[in-house]
Formats: C-alpha cells, structure tokens, sequence
C-alpha cells in the first residue's frame, strides 16, 4: 500500500527525539513492504533522511519543537497564530499529496487527524492516535465532541495510547450515540518500541551499580523537582538526568539548594546512541511525572525504552504510566519515590522487576504494534 503518516511532531535530524517514535513507525511500515510518505511540521531544510520514506515538511512556524505543544500553546495568543498557520500548511500540503494515498496514519487528534479529516473526508481509510496533549487540549476548548463527530463522520478508526486517556476522551462526549460510536470504533494501543535495538545497547553497555537515570524534556509535567527530592532520602549513589527544556536552569537552581548537586548530572540534550547507553546503564530509571490542571501523561516512550534496555523502571501512577507493568508511586510524593527506588535497587527484586517487564514490552515490539494498527485500517 501507499501509506501517509501525517504528524505534527517529527525528528529533523539523526538523533531528534521529538516524534522519534513516529520515525520508528514509518521504518516498521517500509519494512512490512508499504510505500511510506510523511506530511510534518519542520523547515524544508532538515537533514534527516529515513530509506523508503518520503518526507514533506511544511515549513513555516510551528509550535511543536519549543519544549512540546501543549507548554508552547499555553505561552499566549502568537503560539495560537503559530499554531492556526501551521494547520491551514498542513491542510494544503495534504490536498497535494494525499491523492495516491491507500491509507493514513494520523499521529495525533490535533492538528493531525482533524485536518486529515477535513481535508480527505472517507476516500482514505484513516487510524487517528491520540497521545494525550492532544486530549487534554480539545477538553479545556470543550471540542472533544466536535472532534468526536468529525472522525465519526468520515469512518476513522481512533487508537488511544492508554486507557485512560481512551476512557477521559468518551466521558467528555456530550451525547450517548455518539460515545457509543467512538467506542466501537477506537482501541488502546500504546506506540511500539524497537525491542532488538535496546537489546543490543544492553548486551554492549555495562549497568552501573546505584545509577538512577531520567530522560525527557524538562518542563513541568515530568516531574524532576520530585525526582530532586527524592535524591536527598535515597541510597543511589548518582543521577543522571539526560534532557533539556525551559526548566534547566530552575532545576539546577534547586539540585544546589537541596545539597545534592554533587551527586546529580545534568548532561543536557543527548542523542539515539547515547540515550540508548543512558537507559541500559542505570540500575533504575525513573519516571516522576505529576498530573498537571490542564493535562496529564500519556504513555511516554522513554518508559518501553527503558523496559526494552533490560532496566527496572519506577515511575509515577499518573495519566497511562498508571497502567504499565512498572514499580508505580503517587505521583508528587519524593519520599515514597525514594522508598521505591531503594527497593529496587535490591538486586533480587530488580531481577523480578525486569522479568515482568521484559515480558509485557516483547508484545510492544513496533511489528507488533504496527500490524495492530494495520488490522484496524484493512477493518
């Protein structure tokens, strides 16, 4: 099949995170034999190149490589202007390339999928992936059930990343027949991981004894001031916190304050490889995100990294870190995050930790993932 991946958040170059796991999605597509062009956000400029894949980038302002949508949006009314001229480029470019097109993947509900929508109507089969920022974003504009009735309308079958945001989507739908068709319509399915690539970082790279590692952006919902607390109570030797964002300097600020400097990293933006080694060397990774008022995580992919490099992770019971197979604490607690940490840290209960893990991320594999997906467009 001709397949189009349309995505607000795409990688510009080797080694981006920023919709890096849309990048391992397009990969799994070509290798399962499809043609794979991808409409996205970035200068048309960006050096990065995936064999079989065509990219078209749109160009222009866009708010999704500013320390993520959802913090650029709430910064004022340009980020909105931003964000309305990047939509109505997207719309166009899809008018322009979407005519050979046999299926769509729409990688996130807004701008993604509503434009896809809009623009294509029922002429392609379309699975629309919400991911959270995208949920939360139609719930504080009260535009869930619009944007309900649109995918409804033109046949889009919905993948949710987790299920609570599948479960927060459907109760924020105004009207009983509606929910009831995007129910039937829409499944949980996280996105994939590549199993063997974290496989092989974990064969080659050595796991450093009382080394906690954190990776994402640092901004306010992943939580690193707890984290920060939490190192002034733990047994870990060290903390690596791999990442960068607009809270770097206020997190450095307080790692001073609270007398553990000495013993946490910051080693800012890392890229593939390197954040591969990161997450197989730690003995715990840790994930301390807190549930913000105007939105909540989805499922993060650092967390099935981290499973696949073989490294116990302990994460907070929030958004669809809730559900994963991992050592779960409240969310904004340090003092319980710490107790976790030293448990695991435990080598017998690391080993039982990794067991369950590795067993729940080998279904997450991205062929598995993706021929998933695939069933909902062939219906």
């Amino acid at each position: 099949m001709r397949v189009g991946v349309v995505t607000g958040s795409f990688p510009r170059f080797d080694g981006d995170h920023a919709g890096a796991f849309v990048a391992e999605h397009a990969r799994t597509l070509v290798a399962r034999g499809h043609r794979v062009e991808v409409v996205c956000a970035g200068s048309t400029s960006s050096a990065l190149a995936i064999e079989g894949v065509t990219i078209h980038r749109v160009g222009g302002p866009s708010p999704f490589y500013r320390g993520g949508a959802p913090e650029e949006l709430e910064s004022g009314v340009m980020a909105w202007a931003r964000a309305a001229a990047y939509t109505g480029m997207l719309s166009r470019k899809l008018a322009e390339k979407s005519r050979d097109w046999d299926a769509i993947y729409a990688h996130w509900l807004v701008p993604s999928a509503l434009a896809s929508a809009l623009v294509i109507g029922k002429r392609i089969p379309m699975v629309a992936m919400a991911h959270s920022g995208d949920v939360h974003l139609l719930r504080r504009l009260h535009l869930v059930s619009v944007l309900a009735a649109v995918l409804v309308r033109v046949d889009a079958q919905i993948a949710f990343v987790s299920q609570h945001l599948r479960d927060l989507f459907l109760s924020e739908i105004r009207w009983r027949r509606l929910r009831c068709a995007v129910a039937k319509r829409s499944i949980v399915q996280s996105v994939g991981v590549d199993v063997a690539r974290f496989d092989r970082a974990s064969q080659r790279i050595e796991r450093r004894p009382g080394r906690v590692v954190f990776v994402g952006r640092l901004v306010p919902i992943k939580g690193v001031d707890v984290l920060l607390g939490a190192a002034t109570r733990w047994r870990a030797s060290e903390l690596v916190i791999a990442g960068d964002g607009p809270d770097r300097p206020r997190l450095e600020t307080l790692a001073r304050q609270l007398g553990v400097a000495s013993r946490v990293r910051f080693v800012g933006f890392v890229g593939n490889r390197r954040r591969d080694e990161l997450l197989a060397s730690a003995s715990v990774v840790v994930i301390p995100s807190v549930p913000l008022p105007s939105r909540t995580e989805g499922t993060p992919a650092v967390a099935l990294e981290a499973m696949a490099a073989g490294s116990p992770v302990v994460a907070s019971a929030t958004g669809g870190l809730a559900s994963l197979p991992v050592v779960s604490v409240a969310p904004n607690n340090p003092r319980e995050l710490a107790a976790a940490v030293d448990r695991v840290l435990e080598a017998s209960r690391s080993k039982e930790q990794v067991s369950i893990q590795r067993a729940w991320v080998n279904n997450h594999d991205w062929a598995v993932v993706s021929a998933r997906l695939e069933d909902l467009i062939r219906g």
